[in-house]
């Protein structure tokens, strides 16, 4: 008597599933790497908007704008104009405050100026007259972040 064999083997089966195990582990650590960069490119991004927003509001508004870091956040302050053009004395309560917020694991290092905040002028440039960045650290330590410019207030991405 001859039977006819239709479908698949038990062995043929198991292959197909070994296989495609393997494209499924090989596709997990990509997944988790592209995740984890899309998270810190996120993350600088919050960063990158803040600083924008004050740069744009002091310029605006003709304020000062004090832009001040925690490990975990950063808030603005907008003041009207202090002694001299330069904003070396915000006056009074803040006009305008909103904060961000950094995703936990992430930290915000100082600015490298040693301080933990910055001012920008009505014009929108740093009162501190001097280039300053500030890093962001990834939980693997991979430092990323931004450094600004006195005159304008320009913002640029600067890796370590």
């Amino acid at each position: 008597m001859k039977m006819n064999a239709r479908g698949f083997s038990l062995i043929e089966i198991m292959m197909v599933v070994a296989i495609m195990g393997v494209i499924a582990t090989m596709a997990a650590g990509s997944f988790t790497s592209w995740l984890k960069r899309e998270t810190f490119a996120d993350q600088k991004a919050t960063l990158y908007e803040m600083l924008t927003r004050a740069r744009n509001m002091a310029n605006s508004r003709d304020e000062c704008a004090k832009v001040t870091v925690t490990s975990q956040s950063i808030s603005v302050q907008g003041y009207q104009q202090g002694t001299g053009a330069n904003c070396a004395d915000p006056m009074g309560n803040p006009t305008i405050n909103f904060q961000g917020t950094i995703k936990t694991g992430y930290t915000l290092e100082n600015f490298d100026n040693g301080s933990d905040f910055i001012v920008f002028n009505s014009t929108g440039g740093l009162r501190e007259g001097t280039v300053v960045k500030i890093f962001m650290k990834d939980p693997s330590g991979v430092r990323q972040g931004f450094q600004i410019y006195p005159a304008l207030g320009q913002i640029r991405a600067v890796n370590n």
